[in-house]
């Protein structure tokens, strides 16, 4: 009995094959004088350029048919080492076999782009049906993602994620939630300040003015007096009414923070008397500056 598809010899042809996807129809040629394993030639219905692969004929006893003869591939392996292999698409077909063979490729590539698009379509619907299970739980974040447009690096990507209906990862998750929640305290923050510098009301100027606000900042500054190198806690203080006190930090208020950390007077509500000026390189009505602070109180509330 003989074996099956038994190799017989391997030629490289003077055919070349590819297919324009402009015009679905495969492209064949016949040239002996070019070299390398691929070319590219017009299209004969568009003159787009196509890129075209030298057929490669393995010969076998495997007997030749109608599907050889209309291929689209670069490989042939059957009894014809590639006499036939695409001459449908070539000068050798006539124009009849050439139509019926160019309806018969375009359907079977309709049918398989259809088949394709519907693969995808359904791939599309178990992952959206598969993110919402998912997204059910974190609404807020998701419609929070949906409609961001702040300048948060990592919240962007998160949208895009999002939008894409891609799942989040737990760790994922967890610092959205947290970026969120800062953001969102941030814009309140932001809003809430903006209101304040839009209502906010001229400091008062004179000796002996009694100052009573929040500390916003609290920090240690350096600075030159006398010909030498000091280093001065100074805070500011927002009033109730918007304006804001820049001034050194009493000694009594000293007892309110931490050894070495002027950050815990940051949020607390003081009460203190001070000469109040503008300053003089930056007069600014909104923004005081005063000295000589006496009789500090940290106020509750």
């Amino acid at each position: 009995m003989p074996v099956q598809n038994l190799i017989i010899d391997t030629t490289l042809t003077s055919r070349w094959l590819g297919t324009c996807t402009t015009c679905v129809r495969p492209v064949a040629i016949e040239d002996n004088t070019l070299r390398g394993a691929a070319t590219f030639t017009p299209c004969p219905e568009c003159g787009q350029r196509v890129e075209v692969k030298r057929l490669v004929a393995v010969t076998t006893e495997e007997v030749c048919d109608a599907n050889c003869m209309s291929a689209v591939g670069p490989a042939c392996s059957c009894a014809c080492g590639g006499e036939n292999h695409g001459s449908s698409w070539g000068k050798r077909s006539t124009t009849m076999e050439f139509q019926v063979n160019l309806e018969k490729y375009r359907a079977k590539v309709a049918k398989q782009n259809a088949a394709k698009q519907r693969r995808e379509a359904n791939r599309r619907e178990a992952a959206r049906a598969a993110f919402q299970a998912w997204a059910d739980p974190h609404e807020n974040l998701i419609n929070y993602l949906r409609g961001y447009d702040g300048g948060n690096g990592f919240l962007e990507d998160m949208a895009r994620h999002v939008n894409r209906y891609e799942i989040l990862t737990d760790r994922q998750v967890t610092a959205a939630y947290r970026a969120m929640d800062w953001e969102i305290e941030r814009a309140e923050r932001d809003a809430k300040r903006a209101e304040q510098e839009a209502n906010a009301k001229p400091v008062p100027l004179g000796k002996g003015i009694v100052i009573e606000g929040v500390v916003v900042h609290a920090d240690m500054k350096e600075t030159f007096y006398g010909g030498g190198r000091q280093y001065v806690d100074k805070m500011l203080v927002l009033l109730d009414d918007g304006g804001k006190i820049w001034c050194t930090i009493p000694t009594s208020l000293h007892g309110v923070t931490t050894v070495g950390n002027l950050h815990g007077l940051k949020n607390v509500r003081v009460r203190f008397t001070a000469d109040v000026a503008l300053s003089k390189n930056d007069p600014d009505p909104l923004f005081g500056i005063a000295t000589r602070p006496k009789q500090a109180v940290r106020l509750e509330g």
